[in-house]
């Protein structure tokens, strides 16, 4: 899916640049997948 594709490319480009206090793969995981959110944010 194209969207997912760019998404992972925005994700990529925000770590880059990213200071980290936490380590990767620390913290809470996401309740939603990416395309439940695209979903979610056309039908509102």
């Amino acid at each position: 899916m194209l969207a997912e594709q760019r998404h992972i490319e925005k994700q990529a480009e925000i770590e880059k640049n990213k200071i980290r206090l936490i380590a990767p793969g620390g913290g809470r995981s996401a309740e939603m997948t990416v395309k439940q959110g695209i979903c979610l944010c056309l039908v509102y």
